[in-house]
């Protein structure tokens, strides 16, 4: 008796442990990586929208109710927010209520969208290419669509070698504002001295003249500015994968990110 019992148990664990492999199966796989993001103490993490494919970068409009978001699939995405307040935590959500096409196979722009940043002072979505920072105003309500659409700067690099140029704006300058952008090295272990590659650029918005402020990087996929510090300099931080001194093919990867910051004093002659 005691046997069968114990030959009962173990196939009531059997069908247990099927069960619930079964259920989490059914998560569907946003809330399935959703859960094995470790955050830090006091943040959480939810779902915002789903079906933004092969998403590189994100941008909020002047008054935070879209969220547009580049696309390796040479498209940008149109995310209308909605705003849910929790009455009992008075915690607020945010939740995307649709996907919008906004830009799809725009003619002449051939090439993977990576970069995107809009700009609140005077409503302008900025998009990049390989080789180029495009503009776009006029945005339909209901589509989210641009009327109006301009080529900002187009005299980067077109190599896909770490090509990709992500864009941040600036806080004010002497009164103009900049376009963060990096031209990466178009290898491993190439030097870049000399010309126009593996530099963070400065681009002046109203005459779009170019600037370099940071030599040797190689692939950075990101910057952010401390906007809070009481220091006379704006703080600005940026991601670099850096080289591994090897050679171009072998190994097939290269070191970590370094996280590196950089001091730009607001009020500088040079800028």
């Amino acid at each position: 008796m005691k046997y069968i019992t114990f030959v009962l148990f173990l196939l009531l664990m059997a069908i247990l442990a099927v069960w619930s492999k079964q259920l989490q199966q059914k998560k569907p796989l946003s809330e399935q990586l959703a859960e094995q993001i470790r955050l830090p103490p006091h943040f959480a993490i939810e779902l915002v929208v789903e079906n933004v494919r092969n998403a590189r970068q994100m941008a909020l409009n002047a008054d935070e109710s879209v969220l547009y978001v580049s696309s390796l699939e040479n498209r940008v995405f149109g995310v209308p927010l909605q705003k849910i307040t929790n009455n009992e935590t008075m915690i607020t959500t945010v939740k995307g209520t649709a996907v919008y096409n906004v830009l799809r196979n725009e003619p002449g722009i051939d090439t993977e969208l990576s970069g995107i940043e809009f700009d609140p002072d005077t409503n302008t979505l900025y998009v990049s290419t390989y080789c180029c920072i495009y503009k776009f105003s006029d945005f339909n309500p209901e589509t989210l669509q641009p009327r109006q659409r301009e080529n900002f700067y187009t005299t980067f690099s077109a190599s896909d070698w770490h090509g990709k140029k992500y864009l941040r704006l600036t806080p004010p300058i002497n009164g103009d504002r900049y376009m963060l952008v990096e031209q990466g090295s178009p290898c491993n272990i190439c030097p870049t001295l000399g010309t126009p590659n593996g530099k963070l650029h400065l681009i002046n918005l109203r005459t779009k003249e170019l600037t370099v402020i940071a030599e040797g990087v190689r692939n950075s996929y990101g910057y952010a500015f401390d906007l809070k510090s009481s220091n006379p300099f704006a703080k600005l931080f940026f991601t670099d994968n850096n080289r591994d001194n090897f050679n171009d093919a072998n190994p097939p990867w290269s070191v970590p990110f370094f996280l590196y910051f950089l001091l730009i004093e607001r009020n500088i002659d040079v800028l």
